[in-house]
């Protein structure tokens, strides 16, 4: 579902990448790598829709590090609801490359990818962030 008007992030991109890639339809590391460098954390990503959407699931193509691993660990989905964030899904050693997330449905005019450990102490990737 590509209805955001923004999209925005905790941290800097590194490496030049740009933040709307997150969102392009490219599935693998080949133009849509999403580095960020920083040791603050939590770490998230955001979507801000157009308009209020009802949605009930986030898929995630989670990029490898070199070492073949997922860099997301440990993560939650959270949407805005009544100007404050709900977490729908609370992930914990996640071992998946492409995450698929359902949740009960919900209408929101945000959902953020809310990450709280990752493989290496400084960084995380991001290919995809799709929403239905």
């Amino acid at each position: 579902m590509n209805v955001t008007s923004q999209v925005s992030s905790s941290t800097a991109i590194a490496w030049g990448g740009k933040l709307r890639n997150i969102i392009n339809g490219v599935t693998d590391d080949s133009q849509t790598l999403m580095d960020y460098v920083t040791t603050e954390k939590p770490q998230w990503i955001q979507l801000d829709f157009a308009g209020p959407r009802k949605i009930q699931q986030a898929v995630i193509y989670n990029a490898n590090d070199a070492a073949a691993k997922p860099t997301l660990v440990d993560y939650q989905l959270q949407v805005k609801k009544d100007g404050r964030w709900v977490t729908v899904a609370d992930r914990k050693n996640n071992g998946a490359v492409v995450i698929k997330e359902k949740f009960d449905p919900v209408e929101t005019g945000a959902i953020r990818l809310f990450i709280t450990k990752q493989v290496a102490v400084d960084r995380f990737a991001v290919n995809e962030f799709e929403v239905y």
